[in-house]
């Protein structure tokens, strides 16, 4: 055997090898660096976006109501269940309850915003029971009391700040009874007394914002 071959192939093939080597060594190295670009991107990808939920909506929409002979129906037959309408933002508008194709139950109205504006009690497609509203400002606007579609019982109304700014009773949709009014800084207004819906004869009185009796509604409305 010639000895410079077989010398050349000896220190060759070391050499061989350490390439090889290199380039595996190389190759670790790159998919390590991917590994780690991979782990960057995991840690600071964003969180996808959760899907807003709104309140799941009970009944029918309104518009698939209809009314005939007094009588809301569904299909052709008297509705017993709630209904809904909506405003074009999506917010509820307002939500009724009926039963055998008449008002039965809550009637509720809320603001396109979402504060509640309205809530009435029907029993037989009537009002009946407790009527309540509220300003824009999330304060009671009033407090009524109805029977049959009339009003009876206590009558209460309130300012934006809260303050009162009346209280009465009825009997059977005529005022009876003392009728008490407010200016909007807590003063006394007026007072009048009613029996069957008509004003008892010398029962008028007035005040103006400063507590000071005056003689005349007109006098008494001036701030």
């Amino acid at each position: 055997m010639n000895p410079v071959p077989l010398f050349l192939i000896i220190v060759s093939l070391p050499l061989l090898l350490g390439g090889c080597g290199e380039k595996n060594e190389s190759t670790t190295e790159t998919k390590s660096v991917e590994e780690k670009v991979m782990e960057v991107k995991d840690e600071v990808k964003p969180e996808e976006p959760v899907a807003e939920t709104k309140p799941e909506l009970e009944g029918v929409n309104q518009d698939e109501l209809e009314e005939r002979e007094g009588i809301i129906c569904l299909k052709g037959s008297a509705y017993t269940g709630k209904s809904y309408d909506l405003y074009p933002n999506g917010q509820k508008w307002i939500e009724n309850n009926f039963k055998d194709g008449k008002r039965d139950g809550l009637q509720t109205h809320w603001r396109e915003n979402g504060t509640k504006m309205y809530e009435a009690n029907y029993k037989d497609g009537k009002k009946d029971g407790l009527l309540v509203q509220w300003h824009e400002n999330g304060q009671k606007m009033s407090e009524r009391n109805l029977k049959d579609d009339k009003e009876d019982g206590l009558d209460i109304r309130w300012y934006k700040n809260g303050q009162k700014r009346w209280e009465q009773n009825w009997k059977n949709g005529k005022q009876e009874g003392l009728w008490v009014t407010w200016h909007e800084n807590g003063q006394k207004k007026g007072e009048v007394t009613y029996k069957d819906g008509k004003i008892v004869e010398g029962s008028l009185k007035y005040w103006n914002s400063k507590g000071e009796p005056v003689d005349s509604w007109e006098e008494a409305v001036v701030e």
